[in-house]
């Protein structure tokens, strides 16, 4: 006969008598019928427990809607249950029969619903039509507003973008400056002292004194290598052309030629 396992969840004195009763031809059936039983009652219990967690699930958000009323209740002298029994009755009655209800509740509260009426000015029912009509036309043009100024700022983002990283033929960017300008650009934007961006920088770069005399010895600098390019150019020339008298002898220079060879003695 195959052997009978006691279920793990057994304690010790369950496990050997069960096993006492698997391992004897006579008891054996009565072992096999325990089992049965065991494994029935967990079956039971897993569906049990199944079904309480459905209920949990189902009424769980019910109680978490009802339980900050739950001091009200009871200084009202009820239970959760008759509060919510209370109020589902009023609401099946005002749907019923609101104009019976309303009064009967005002009365209930202390509420005075004449004072009430009173109380509140009397509007044209056409005037408050056009008044929503009008909320609706203000709210349809904020609406646009918002949208108009959304596209400008992403046109505005695209143009800076495009002035920012901007190139010449040589690949040299056309705005070299924008980082270090930025923020004159801006405060001169919003003053109304530039109508664009290629203004603004231009303005930004002719406002900071620091970086004119940075741009004057930059450029300085370049037209002194041209000159002397220039110059150094010339010189080679004219040490390439030899009459037939003087050859041999070292060449005689012309004024041109010898300030020409100053200035690229002084580049070098």
């Amino acid at each position: 006969m195959p052997p009978l396992e006691a279920p793990e969840l057994w304690g010790k004195q369950y496990k050997e008598t069960f096993s006492q009763l698997a391992q004897t031809p006579e008891q054996r059936a009565a072992a096999e019928a325990w089992l049965n039983q065991y494994k029935e009652s967990q079956g039971y219990i897993t569906k049990k427990e199944q079904e309480y967690a459905d209920y949990r699930k189902r009424l769980d958000p019910i109680y978490e809607t009802i339980r900050p009323y739950e001091g009200y209740w009871a200084q009202q002298g009820m239970s959760p249950e008759t509060g919510v029994r209370q109020l589902l009755s009023y609401a099946e009655a005002l749907a019923r029969d609101p104009a019976s209800v309303i009064p009967q509740l005002a009365q209930m509260y202390g509420v005075d619903l004449q004072s009430l009426v009173e109380e509140q000015p009397y509007v044209d029912p056409q005037v408050l039509t056009l008044q929503q009509q009008l909320q609706q036309v203000q709210g349809q043009f904020y609406q646009q507003q918002q949208q108009a100024q959304q596209q400008q700022y992403h046109r505005l983002t695209e143009e800076i973008r495009a002035f920012e990283t901007a190139v010449d033929e040589q690949g040299n960017p056309k705005a070299p400056h924008f980082t270090r300008v930025w923020d004159s650009m801006l405060r001169l934007a919003n003053g109304g002292l530039a109508k664009n961006i290629q203004e603004a920088y231009a303005k930004a770069i002719a406002l900071d004194n620091e970086l004119q005399a940075e741009i004057a010895a930059d450029r300085a600098k370049k037209e002194a290598a041209t000159r002397a390019a220039e110059a150094k150019k010339a010189l080679d020339a004219s040490r390439g052309v030899k009459s037939k008298g003087t050859e041999g002898a070292p060449p005689v220079r012309s004024a041109r030629e010898e300030f020409a060879a100053q200035l690229a003695a002084q580049a070098n």
